[in-house]
Protein backbone atom coordinates (compact mmCIF):
# COMPACT_ATOMS: atom_id res chain seq x y z
CA UNK A 1 0.00 0.00 0.00
CA UNK A 2 1.39 3.31 -0.73
CA UNK A 3 0.59 7.12 0.47
CA UNK A 4 -0.08 9.57 -2.03
CA UNK A 5 0.51 13.01 0.23
CA UNK A 6 -0.89 15.68 -1.17
CA UNK A 7 -1.62 16.73 1.65
CA UNK A 8 2.84 17.84 2.01
CA UNK A 9 1.91 19.65 -1.35
CA UNK A 10 1.99 23.26 1.00
CA UNK A 11 1.59 23.83 4.55
CA UNK A 12 -1.94 25.72 3.97
CA UNK A 13 -3.03 25.53 0.54
CA UNK A 14 -2.76 21.35 0.48
CA UNK A 15 -3.61 18.41 -1.34
CA UNK A 16 -7.03 19.08 -4.11
CA UNK A 17 -7.45 22.47 -3.04
CA UNK A 18 -3.99 23.37 -4.62
CA UNK A 19 -4.79 21.25 -7.44
CA UNK A 20 -8.58 22.65 -7.88
CA UNK A 21 -8.18 26.47 -7.48
CA UNK A 22 -4.83 26.90 -9.41
CA UNK A 23 -6.72 25.92 -13.11
CA UNK A 24 -9.22 28.22 -11.95
CA UNK A 25 -7.32 31.16 -11.38
CA UNK A 26 -4.76 30.25 -14.25
CA UNK A 27 -7.68 30.88 -16.69
CA UNK A 28 -9.07 34.22 -15.32
CA UNK A 29 -5.73 35.68 -15.35
CA UNK A 30 -5.37 34.37 -19.18
CA UNK A 31 -8.71 35.41 -20.12
CA UNK A 32 -8.93 38.28 -18.56
CA UNK A 33 -4.98 39.68 -18.13
CA UNK A 34 -4.79 39.96 -14.50
CA UNK A 35 -6.13 38.41 -11.01
CA UNK A 36 -9.86 39.04 -9.91
CA UNK A 37 -10.35 42.42 -7.70
CA UNK A 38 -12.66 40.00 -5.69
CA UNK A 39 -13.43 36.47 -5.17
CA UNK A 40 -16.38 34.84 -3.49
CA UNK A 41 -16.97 31.08 -2.31
CA UNK A 42 -18.98 29.04 -0.07
CA UNK A 43 -18.09 26.66 2.64
CA UNK A 44 -19.15 26.06 6.38
CA UNK A 45 -17.10 27.19 9.02
CA UNK A 46 -13.92 24.16 9.36
CA UNK A 47 -13.50 24.65 5.01
CA UNK A 48 -10.68 22.94 4.02
CA UNK A 49 -11.40 25.13 0.47
CA UNK A 50 -12.04 28.46 2.28
CA UNK A 51 -9.02 28.26 4.09
CA UNK A 52 -6.75 27.70 1.11
CA UNK A 53 -8.76 30.10 -0.80
CA UNK A 54 -8.91 32.96 1.98
CA UNK A 55 -4.89 32.81 1.54
CA UNK A 56 -4.80 32.75 -1.73
CA UNK A 57 -6.44 36.15 -1.45
CA UNK A 58 -4.65 37.24 1.42
CA UNK A 59 -1.08 36.81 -0.64
CA UNK A 60 -2.46 38.34 -3.99
CA UNK A 61 -3.95 40.90 -1.96
CA UNK A 62 -7.67 40.25 -3.18
CA UNK A 63 -10.96 40.86 -1.53
CA UNK A 64 -12.28 38.18 -0.42
CA UNK A 65 -16.15 37.50 0.64
CA UNK A 66 -17.14 34.08 2.21
CA UNK A 67 -20.47 32.80 2.62
CA UNK A 68 -20.88 30.49 5.02
CA UNK A 69 -23.20 27.85 6.04
CA UNK A 70 -24.61 29.02 9.32
CA UNK A 71 -23.14 31.89 12.09
CA UNK A 72 -20.19 31.54 14.12
CA UNK A 73 -19.79 35.23 14.41
CA UNK A 74 -19.61 35.09 18.74
CA UNK A 75 -16.95 32.06 18.15
CA UNK A 76 -14.96 31.56 15.32
CA UNK A 77 -13.54 28.32 14.29
CA UNK A 78 -10.16 27.91 14.20
CA UNK A 79 -10.78 28.36 10.45
CA UNK A 80 -12.70 31.51 10.12
CA UNK A 81 -10.07 32.96 12.57
CA UNK A 82 -7.12 32.70 10.29
CA UNK A 83 -9.92 33.75 7.62
CA UNK A 84 -10.59 37.01 9.56
CA UNK A 85 -7.51 37.79 10.31
CA UNK A 86 -6.45 37.51 7.17
CA UNK A 87 -9.09 40.20 5.91
CA UNK A 88 -11.90 38.27 4.86
CA UNK A 89 -15.53 39.62 4.99
CA UNK A 90 -18.12 37.08 6.40
CA UNK A 91 -21.09 36.42 5.09
CA UNK A 92 -23.51 34.14 7.24
CA UNK A 93 -26.16 32.20 6.03
CA UNK A 94 -29.14 30.18 7.01
CA UNK A 95 -29.68 26.30 5.77
CA UNK A 96 -32.64 27.66 3.53
CA UNK A 97 -30.01 30.47 2.22
CA UNK A 98 -26.92 28.04 1.57
CA UNK A 99 -29.18 25.77 -0.72
CA UNK A 100 -29.60 28.45 -2.98
CA UNK A 101 -25.51 28.53 -3.80
CA UNK A 102 -25.72 26.79 -7.28
CA UNK A 103 -29.38 28.66 -8.55
CA UNK A 104 -28.62 30.32 -10.89
CA UNK A 105 -31.23 33.27 -10.00
CA UNK A 106 -29.13 33.36 -6.78
CA UNK A 107 -25.86 33.28 -8.46
CA UNK A 108 -26.82 36.11 -11.37
CA UNK A 109 -27.80 38.51 -8.51
CA UNK A 110 -24.62 37.85 -6.25
CA UNK A 111 -22.69 38.42 -9.78
CA UNK A 112 -24.87 41.71 -9.92
CA UNK A 113 -24.44 42.67 -6.70
CA UNK A 114 -20.39 42.15 -7.09
CA UNK A 115 -19.46 42.77 -10.55
CA UNK A 116 -15.97 42.43 -10.15
CA UNK A 117 -16.10 39.32 -8.70
CA UNK A 118 -14.86 35.79 -9.47
CA UNK A 119 -17.33 33.35 -8.13
CA UNK A 120 -15.56 30.32 -7.67
CA UNK A 121 -18.19 27.22 -6.10
CA UNK A 122 -18.12 25.61 -2.86
CA UNK A 123 -15.05 23.15 -2.77
CA UNK A 124 -13.65 24.61 -5.61
CA UNK A 125 -15.50 22.42 -7.77
CA UNK A 126 -15.75 23.98 -11.29
CA UNK A 127 -15.48 23.34 -15.12
CA UNK A 128 -11.72 23.34 -14.53
CA UNK A 129 -11.30 21.84 -11.29
CA UNK A 130 -10.60 17.87 -12.78
CA UNK A 131 -7.88 19.04 -15.25
CA UNK A 132 -5.82 20.59 -12.38
CA UNK A 133 -6.17 17.15 -10.35
CA UNK A 134 -5.40 15.44 -13.39
CA UNK A 135 -1.81 16.51 -12.76
CA UNK A 136 -1.73 14.07 -9.88
CA UNK A 137 -2.27 11.18 -12.33
CA UNK A 138 0.91 12.05 -13.85
CA UNK A 139 3.05 12.34 -10.86
CA UNK A 140 1.74 8.98 -9.78
CA UNK A 141 2.41 7.77 -12.98
CA UNK A 142 6.27 9.10 -13.19
CA UNK A 143 6.85 7.14 -9.66
CA UNK A 144 5.06 4.62 -10.64
CA UNK A 145 8.13 4.12 -13.63
CA UNK A 146 10.54 4.35 -10.41
CA UNK A 147 9.84 1.62 -8.98
CA UNK A 148 9.49 -2.25 -9.85
CA UNK A 149 7.90 -4.96 -6.89
CA UNK A 150 8.33 -8.48 -6.63
CA UNK A 151 5.60 -10.34 -7.04
CA UNK A 152 5.64 -13.95 -6.30
CA UNK A 153 9.39 -14.32 -6.76
CA UNK A 154 9.01 -13.17 -10.38
CA UNK A 155 9.77 -8.87 -11.29
CA UNK A 156 6.98 -7.84 -13.02
CA UNK A 157 7.12 -4.33 -14.34
CA UNK A 158 5.23 -1.90 -12.33
CA UNK A 159 3.06 -0.24 -15.29
CA UNK A 160 1.83 -3.71 -16.00
CA UNK A 161 0.03 -4.66 -12.76
CA UNK A 162 -2.79 -3.84 -10.88
CA UNK A 163 -3.31 -0.72 -9.33
CA UNK A 164 -6.01 0.68 -7.50
CA UNK A 165 -6.13 4.70 -6.25
CA UNK A 166 -8.64 5.23 -3.29
CA UNK A 167 -9.47 8.53 -3.30
CA UNK A 168 -12.39 10.71 -0.94
CA UNK A 169 -15.66 11.60 -2.66
CA UNK A 170 -17.79 14.96 -1.51
CA UNK A 171 -18.37 16.98 -5.11
CA UNK A 172 -16.77 14.28 -7.12
CA UNK A 173 -14.22 16.79 -8.81
CA UNK A 174 -11.25 15.01 -7.46
CA UNK A 175 -12.97 11.56 -8.78
CA UNK A 176 -13.60 13.07 -12.16
CA UNK A 177 -10.26 14.23 -12.49
CA UNK A 178 -8.39 11.50 -11.48
CA UNK A 179 -10.45 9.42 -14.26
CA UNK A 180 -9.74 12.07 -16.57
CA UNK A 181 -5.84 12.02 -15.53
CA UNK A 182 -5.79 8.40 -16.57
CA UNK A 183 -7.61 8.84 -19.37
CA UNK A 184 -4.77 11.22 -20.56
CA UNK A 185 -2.37 8.80 -19.46
CA UNK A 186 -3.82 5.48 -21.16
CA UNK A 187 -3.06 7.37 -24.91
CA UNK A 188 0.21 7.21 -24.48
CA UNK A 189 0.54 4.20 -22.11
CA UNK A 190 -2.40 1.62 -23.27
CA UNK A 191 -1.68 -1.20 -20.76
CA UNK A 192 -1.45 1.16 -17.61
CA UNK A 193 -3.94 -1.09 -15.52
CA UNK A 194 -5.28 1.43 -12.59
CA UNK A 195 -8.62 1.46 -11.16
CA UNK A 196 -10.23 4.29 -8.94
CA UNK A 197 -12.62 3.34 -5.72
CA UNK A 198 -13.75 6.84 -4.35
CA UNK A 199 -14.97 6.27 -1.09
CA UNK A 200 -18.31 8.99 -0.16
CA UNK A 201 -17.58 10.75 2.74
CA UNK A 202 -21.13 12.34 2.80
CA UNK A 203 -24.73 10.68 3.17
CA UNK A 204 -27.34 12.00 0.49
CA UNK A 205 -30.36 14.05 1.27
CA UNK A 206 -33.39 11.64 1.86
CA UNK A 207 -34.70 13.52 -1.45
CA UNK A 208 -31.21 12.70 -3.75
CA UNK A 209 -31.32 9.78 -5.71
CA UNK A 210 -28.89 6.86 -3.90
CA UNK A 211 -26.71 7.43 -6.97
CA UNK A 212 -26.11 11.15 -6.74
CA UNK A 213 -22.70 10.96 -6.44
CA UNK A 214 -22.34 8.84 -9.61
CA UNK A 215 -24.48 11.67 -11.37
CA UNK A 216 -22.26 14.17 -10.77
CA UNK A 217 -18.97 12.25 -11.63
CA UNK A 218 -20.52 11.64 -14.58
CA UNK A 219 -21.60 15.48 -15.24
CA UNK A 220 -17.91 16.40 -14.82
CA UNK A 221 -16.81 13.75 -17.21
CA UNK A 222 -19.63 15.11 -19.91
CA UNK A 223 -18.31 18.36 -19.51
CA UNK A 224 -14.46 16.74 -20.15
CA UNK A 225 -15.74 14.84 -23.21
CA UNK A 226 -16.90 17.82 -24.76
CA UNK A 227 -14.11 20.60 -23.69
CA UNK A 228 -11.39 18.15 -23.36
CA UNK A 229 -12.17 15.68 -26.42
CA UNK A 230 -11.67 12.90 -23.97
CA UNK A 231 -11.41 9.54 -25.50
CA UNK A 232 -14.57 7.24 -23.87
CA UNK A 233 -12.27 4.15 -24.57
CA UNK A 234 -9.37 4.85 -21.92
CA UNK A 235 -11.55 5.75 -19.19
CA UNK A 236 -11.11 3.71 -16.76
CA UNK A 237 -12.83 1.05 -14.18
CA UNK A 238 -14.02 3.11 -11.72
CA UNK A 239 -16.83 2.64 -8.71
CA UNK A 240 -18.17 4.47 -5.26
CA UNK A 241 -18.22 2.84 -2.28
CA UNK A 242 -21.19 4.31 -0.15
CA UNK A 243 -20.67 2.21 3.34
CA UNK A 244 -18.08 4.38 5.23
CA UNK A 245 -19.36 7.70 5.50
CA UNK A 246 -20.09 6.99 9.39
CA UNK A 247 -23.88 8.57 8.97
CA UNK A 248 -23.32 11.92 6.93
CA UNK A 249 -20.78 14.98 6.15
CA UNK A 250 -18.46 15.70 8.91
CA UNK A 251 -19.86 12.47 10.72
CA UNK A 252 -18.14 10.36 13.13
CA UNK A 253 -18.39 7.21 15.01
CA UNK A 254 -15.92 6.08 18.03
CA UNK A 255 -14.48 3.44 15.87
CA UNK A 256 -13.68 6.09 13.24
CA UNK A 257 -12.46 8.66 15.96
CA UNK A 258 -10.05 5.90 17.53
CA UNK A 259 -8.75 4.87 14.20
CA UNK A 260 -7.88 8.20 13.25
CA UNK A 261 -6.56 8.90 17.23
CA UNK A 262 -3.77 5.87 16.41
CA UNK A 263 -2.57 7.24 12.83
CA UNK A 264 -1.90 10.87 14.26
CA UNK A 265 0.60 8.96 17.11
CA UNK A 266 2.79 8.73 13.88
CA UNK A 267 4.41 11.21 11.77
CA UNK A 268 1.34 10.74 9.16
CA UNK A 269 -2.09 12.84 10.05
CA UNK A 270 -5.80 12.02 9.18
CA UNK A 271 -9.06 14.09 10.06
CA UNK A 272 -12.17 12.08 10.28
CA UNK A 273 -13.57 13.75 7.71
CA UNK A 274 -11.91 12.94 4.07
CA UNK A 275 -8.76 10.94 4.45
CA UNK A 276 -9.60 9.34 7.85
CA UNK A 277 -12.84 7.74 6.25
CA UNK A 278 -10.65 6.72 3.05
CA UNK A 279 -7.75 5.09 5.64
CA UNK A 280 -10.73 3.23 7.48
CA UNK A 281 -12.13 2.09 4.19
CA UNK A 282 -9.21 0.38 3.31
CA UNK A 283 -8.16 -1.14 6.07
CA UNK A 284 -11.66 -3.02 6.74
CA UNK A 285 -11.32 -3.35 2.69
CA UNK A 286 -8.06 -5.61 3.20
CA UNK A 287 -9.54 -7.85 5.90
CA UNK A 288 -12.61 -8.48 4.02
CA UNK A 289 -9.99 -9.37 1.21
CA UNK A 290 -12.01 -7.12 -1.26
CA UNK A 291 -8.92 -5.55 -3.02
CA UNK A 292 -7.04 -8.78 -3.39
CA UNK A 293 -7.19 -8.37 -7.37
CA UNK A 294 -5.12 -5.49 -7.17
CA UNK A 295 -0.90 -5.48 -6.58
CA UNK A 296 -0.78 -2.10 -5.20
CA UNK A 297 -3.46 0.05 -3.26
CA UNK A 298 -2.57 3.95 -3.30
CA UNK A 299 -4.46 6.21 -1.10
CA UNK A 300 -4.81 9.49 -2.27
CA UNK A 301 -4.22 11.85 0.97
CA UNK A 302 -6.46 14.80 -0.36
CA UNK A 303 -5.03 17.54 2.38
CA UNK A 304 -6.70 19.64 4.20
CA UNK A 305 -6.38 18.93 7.96
CA UNK A 306 -9.04 21.94 9.44
CA UNK A 307 -11.55 18.85 10.95
CA UNK A 308 -8.27 18.46 13.43
CA UNK A 309 -8.45 22.17 14.85
CA UNK A 310 -10.07 22.40 17.81
CA UNK A 311 -12.71 25.42 18.20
Amino acid sequence: MWLKQDDAIHPIISGNKWRKLAPTLDQYLTSQQKLPQQIISFGGGYSNHLHALGYICKIFNIEFHAFIRGNYAQRLTPCLADLHEWGTTFHWLTKIQYKQRHQLPYLSALQSEYPQALIIPEGGSNEHAPIGVAQCIQEIVTQLKQVSHNIKGTIKPILLQRHVIVTPVATAATLAGLIYGIAEQKESCPHLNIDILGIAVLKGHPKEALDYLESLTNTHLSQLIATQHLDKSCIPNWTINHAYHAGGYAKTTPELLEFCTKINASKNKLEPTYSGKVAFAIKQLIENQVLLNYDNIIMLHTGGLQGLRKS
